[in-house]
């Protein structure tokens, strides 16, 4: 492999390694910094998003594609099919809530985004 080949193999690889130590490392290395203005990162990080800061559903209320106010035709949905039954849960809904419990085909799923 040439010299150029080589930097460049050596580059992607410092680069995956970067990227996979920031991802699993990056709250445990900032945990005990101090902000400017004096206030604890890590107490930050956990009010962000509360406990509970996005309600989970439970047995939402189903309508037809076409009474689906709001919903188009190319608007995104976790389709669920279970004993001949199907569901469609949009993602615009699931942003709020990420996670959600229901029934479908008279069997308990959870719906996570």
């Amino acid at each position: 492999m040439s010299k150029r080949g080589n930097r460049t193999v050596a580059l992607v690889v410092a680069t995956v390694a970067l990227v996979v130590a920031l991802a699993c490392g990056s709250l445990a290395v900032l945990r005990g910094l101090r902000q400017q203005d004096g206030s604890d990162f890590d107490q930050d990080v956990r009010r962000a998003v509360s406990r509970d800061g996005f309600p989970v559903f439970n047995n939402p209320p189903m309508v037809s594609a076409g009474q689906a106010a709001g919903l188009r035709d190319d608007d995104w949905v976790i389709g669920v099919t279970v004993n001949r039954q199907a569901k469609a849960y949009p993602i615009t809904e699931m942003c709020f809530h990420e996670l959600g419990n229901d029934t479908c085909g008279g069997e308990p799923i959870a719906v996570s985004w």
